[in-house]
C-alpha cells in the first residue's frame, strides 16, 4: 500500500494507455470510503463535498511542495506555512503498540475529524521528506500517465509507475515507431 500522500496525489486519475480518459478518484464515493477507510469512522457527520474539497486543496499543496523539493522547482513560504498549519492543527497523541519484534511508538490524531485526517496525510508526506530521499520521487516517465512514485530501486534509475504497465506500454511504442521509421525510408 502507497503512503496516504501518495495515494492522494495519484488519486487524480488518467488512462495511462493515452486514451485521453482521466477521473478524480476523490468524487468516486466507493474509492474514497477505502482511502478514509485507514481513519474508521472518523468522518461519520461530515458533509462529502467539505471532505473532498478539503482533499483536493491538500491534494495540491502536496503536489506543489512534491514538484519543488523533488524537482527543484521554487517552494513558497507560503505552501511551506500552509502545510505547517495543517499538521499544527491536528495535534498528536503518542502511544505504545506491542508488535511481534516488541514495541512501537506510533502518532495518531487526538481528536478523529477532518482535520485530524488531513494532519495524517500531510505527516505521511513529512516523513518521507525528513526520513526518505525526495530525490528519489519520481513521475512516471509515460507522458499520457504521469503518475508521482517513490524509486525503492537499488540504481535509482526507474522510470516507470509500473514495468508491467506503462514500462511496457513504452516499450512497446519506441518498437513501433522504429518500425515505422525503417518502413518509411526510400529505397535505392
Amino acid at each position: 500500500m502507497d503512503p496516504a500522500w501518495l495515494e492522494l496525489l495519484n488519486s487524480d486519475w488518467h488512462d495511462y494507455r493515452g486514451s485521453g480518459m482521466a477521473a478524480d478518484r476523490l468524487d468516486d464515493p466507493v474509492w474514497r470510503a477505502r482511502f478514509l477507510g485507514r481513519w474508521s469512522s472518523a468522518l461519520r457527520g461530515v458533509p462529502d463535498a467539505e471532505v473532498v474539497q478539503a482533499l483536493r486543496s491538500l491534494r495540491s499543496l502536496v503536489r506543489r511542495l512534491m514538484a519543488g523539493v523533488a524537482f527543484g522547482r521554487r517552494v513558497t513560504r507560503k505552501d511551506w506555512n500552509s502545510l505547517n498549519a495543517i499538521l499544527s492543527a491536528a495535534p498528536l497523541v503518542r502511544r505504545l503498540e506491542k508488535t511481534t519484534g516488541g514495541y512501537h511508538l506510533c502518532f495518531s490524531p487526538a481528536a478523529e475529524n477532518l482535520t485530524g485526517v488531513l494532519a495524517q496525510i500531510a505527516v505521511s508526506f513529512a516523513e518521507v521528506l525528513v526520513h526518505g530521499d525526495p530525490t528519489r520521487i519520481k513521475l512516471c516517465g509515460n507522458p499520457d500517465c504521469l503518475w508521482v512514485f517513490y524509486d525503492k530501486s537499488k540504481s535509482r534509475t526507474r522510470r516507470w509507475c509500473e514495468g508491467s504497465g506503462c514500462g511496457n506500454l513504452m516499450k512497446v511504442r519506441r518498437f513501433r515507431a522504429r518500425q515505422k521509421k525503417h518502413k518509411c525510408r526510400p529505397s535505392r
